[in-house]
């Protein structure tokens, strides 16, 4: 579990980031960044339906992700509010395949 300053909590800055947030795409993640004026790095993950019908698939994806969050943040140099989106070919992946996916996305955003 992420510490409570390092989550995405209220809607309408999930909302914010949604819309107007830079996004990266892979197979297996989209990653959107979004400047939030000094408040830290705070992210939310979001696994749809649409990703896996069982909700036993999907929390999993989001524990590997949160996971990889925690060890990722404090690399993170830029106060942003991050959404990390799982794609369905995330299930079945493996930790280490999600993380190079997420690796990726952050390089590519300028975030490490």
């Amino acid at each position: 579990m992420l510490p409570r300053k390092h989550r995405l909590t209220a809607d309408k800055d999930v909302t914010r980031a949604l819309r107007h947030g830079r996004a990266v795409f892979t197979n297996l993640l989209i990653v959107k960044a979004l400047a939030n004026g000094g408040q830290g790095v705070r992210t939310a993950v979001i696994v749809s339906t649409k990703v896996h019908k069982r909700a036993v698939k999907r929390n999993l994806i989001k524990r590997r992700v949160r996971e990889l969050l925690r060890t990722f943040i404090p690399n993170i140099s830029a106060n942003v509010d991050m959404l990390v989106m799982a794609q369905p070919e995330a299930v079945g992946r493996s930790q280490a395949d999600l993380g190079a996916a997420l690796e990726y996305c952050f390089k590519k955003l300028g975030l490490l």
